[in-house]
Formats: C-alpha cells, structure tokens, sequence
C-alpha cells in the first residue's frame, strides 16, 4: 500500500483545535498518530488528488436527514443504557434502518469500532453525515464513560432544536401561502379575464370609465412584462446567491436583517434562542467553556451574530466575561445579557442559559402568533378591496353599455 496524504482536523484535551496536513498509509494511522500525540481528531480526509481505501464511501453526499440522525442517536442511547455492548448495539440498529441510507452509515461504523477505533473517531469518517457537534459530544461521553446518557442529552437536544425551528416555519406557512395565492389571483383577474371584457368593450367602440381604462392599461401592461418580470426575478435570485457566497456582502445583509422593524428582533431571538440552548447543553455536559461557545456560536444562521459571538470568545480567551462582551452589541437581547451576567456571578451559567433559551421559545412563539394574526387579516382585506376595485371598475362600464343600449 503506497504511502497517501491526508487533511485532519484535530482537538486537544484543553479544548484547542488544529488543522494540518500528513502522509500515511491510511487514515486509521493518522488517527494513531494523533492519538499519540495527545490530539483526538475530528475528521480526517484524503487530500485532493489522493484516494483511501478506508474513506467512506458516503462521504461525499449529503447524508441522512437530521431526523434520521436524531432517531439514530436517540436508539443508539437506548441501547446503551440497557447494557447492551456498543457493537452489538450498532449490530442492532443496522438491521433497525435495513436497506436505508443510514445502515450503511451504522455498518461503517460497526468495522471501525470493530477495528479497535472509539465511536468518536469512527465517526470522524464520516464527517459530511456527522457535525462536528455531534463527534465532539460522543468524544467526551467517552472519555467521561457516560457515553449513553451524553447520547440522550445529545438526541434531547436535536429534538428541541428541530421544535424551535419547525415551529417558526409553521408559523409562516399559511401566510406565506395567503401571499401567494393573492397574487396569483390578482394577476389573473389582470391578465385574463379584464382583457375579455376589453374586448367587448373595443368591439362596441364605447368610452370607458378612466378606472376602467386604468385596470385594462395595467392588464395590458402586466402582459407585455410578465416573462421579463420572471427573467429578472430568476437573474436577481442567481446573482444575489452569487453575492451572498461573499463574506462581507452577507454579513452587512444580515446585519441590515436584523435592524428591521418587526422582523429584526424576531430573527434575533430565534438565533440567540439557539445559541443559549447549544451552550447550556454543552456546558452541563462537561465541555470546556471555551470550546462550547465556539460549538454554540457556529449554529448561529446569522453571519453578523456569529461574528458578536466570536468577538466575545476572543474577550473571553483575554480575561473578560462573557456578559460584558456581548453587552456592547446593541442587537443581542439585553434578557440574554442581564441572564448570562446571573449565571457567571452565581456560577450556574448552564442552568441560566438553559432558562433563558426557554423564555425566548416562549416568547418568540407569542409573538410569531401575534405577527401572523396581524398579517392574516392585512392579506385577506387587501386580496378583498383588490378584486373589488377590479370588478368594480369593470361594472362601471358595464353600466355605462347598459345606459348606451337604453
């Protein structure tokens, strides 16, 4: 076997992490060797160019969806609560998911573990199918040898991270449909159906109301520009994802986000909710400090949150505090602050997180329902008075035929 090179990523046990490149014959002896030099990987990959006989095979997919995932860990902690062995477990839960996806994710993982790497590593391989989050978890519920209740922590966790997130998407579905459907219905009453009454009424060579002659000039209009409209819509969309992959273009556009009215704070709570609720877990998991807030910062969506965020670890790793840090950004919610200053003073900062993300789901829940029973209305009376203008306008110069006829 000829000698290959490989890209890792790699932790230590203070929390610290580094990346590097190294040869080897394959990636189990890179694993070994970081191991012995009392790193624990992340992942390790075969450099371009390079192939490795022990890669995934599976690696370069998407993977399993989250609730798959979420379903594997949860059984995976079952099983290991009952005393069952971790390779029997795994045994298990390859034949559970049969001929899914996931089974061959669990058989990958049943060779290595078989091999003599910990559950950790073995999931390392696999890194576009794992997060990091989840290896980094696993890796310290081994070494904490409470591995099955760091797994149901960890599937507990995913759970209510996939109920906050469903919930705001919930939410905006049925106005997100209403919107829709109003303008779909006011561009065919435009382009369909006033043109069928524009001629019958160039036909009789009558003059027209001036709302008449209005809805038909923008009938007309939305006619002629409506394939151009879809043009510069599609264009708009692929330059704008061109321009969002652009680091500093995205964080001003998620800043700009986060400072409109109504949306802005609702978009704030939503991520901070998350960030407080991913720290708290990791904290009372026995992660190091500084390593749970780099974890917690990275599910943050918003790229100009998640620099607030990296911002205060950097004035953590100085001596600062967390609170104090994170006070100086105005678009943080001061609740989380004055929360988080509780915690550090009392030095029960996990259970203070894991109260304050509470309050924000709570709240952002509250105030989702209270937007949408605003905007549920707003749409239909604006969908009502539209179509009523529009008829309106046209059975005024119905009217108007009928008193040329009398």
């Amino acid at each position: 076997m000829s000698v290959q090179r490989f890209n890792y990523k790699a932790v230590d046990y203070q929390g610290g992490s580094q990346e590097g490149v190294m040869d080897a014959l394959d990636s189990r002896e890179v694993a070994h060797r970081l191991q012995q030099s009392a790193l624990v990987p992340v992942w390790i990959r075969p450099a371009r160019g390079s192939t490795d006989s022990k890669s995934f095979s599976l690696t370069w997919r998407r993977g399993p969806g989250r609730r798959v995932l979420v379903s594997f860990i949860s059984e995976l902690a079952t099983l290991l609560s009952a005393g069952v062995s971790l390779d029997k477990s795994l045994k298990t839960l390859q034949g559970i998911f049969g001929s899914d996806e996931m089974a061959a994710v669990v058989a990958r993982l049943r060779e290595r573990v078989r091999e003599g790497d910990s559950l950790a590593v073995a999931m390392a391989t696999c890194p576009k199918v794992f997060p990091d989050l989840y290896i980094g978890m696993v890796r310290a519920g081994e070494a904490a040898g409470n591995l099955d209740v760091v797994l149901a922590d960890l599937a507990a966790y995913q759970e209510r991270q996939q109920g906050l997130r469903d919930n705001a998407v919930s939410a905006l579905i049925y106005p997100s449909l209403l919107l829709v459907v109003t303008g779909v219905s006011i561009f065919a009453l435009l382009t369909f159906v006033v043109p069928r009454f524009a001629e019958m009424f160039a036909d009789m060579g009558m003059a027209l109301p001036w709302s008449t002659q209005l809805v038909i000039t923008v009938g007309d209009w939305l006619r002629v520009v409506a394939p151009w409209l879809v043009i510069f819509a599609g264009s708009t969309g692929l330059v704008m994802g061109q321009l969002m992959r652009r680091y500093a273009i995205r964080l001003a556009w998620d800043k700009r986000c986060l400072s409109l009215p109504l949306i802005g704070p609702l978009l704030a709570q939503y991520e901070m909710a998350r960030f407080a609720q991913t720290l708290a877990f990791m904290l009372s998991n026995g992660i190091h400090f500084l390593e749970g807030l780099k974890r917690a910062g990275s599910v943050i969506g918003n790229r100009y949150l998640r620099e607030v965020v990296g911002d205060a670890r950097t004035s953590v790793e100085q001596g600062g505090r967390l609170s104090a840090a994170l006070s100086s950004a105005r678009l943080v919610p001061l609740q989380i602050v004055q929360m988080i200053a509780v915690g550090e003073e009392s030095g029960r900062l996990s259970e203070m997180l894991q109260r304050v993300a509470q309050q924000l789901e709570s709240r952002l829940d509250l105030r989702l329902k209270r937007v949408i029973g605003l905007l549920e209305p707003v749409l239909i009376i604006s969908l009502g008075v539209t179509i009523a203008l529009i008829m309106v306008a046209i059975l005024s110069a119905v009217l108007s035929m009928n008193e040329l006829v009398a």
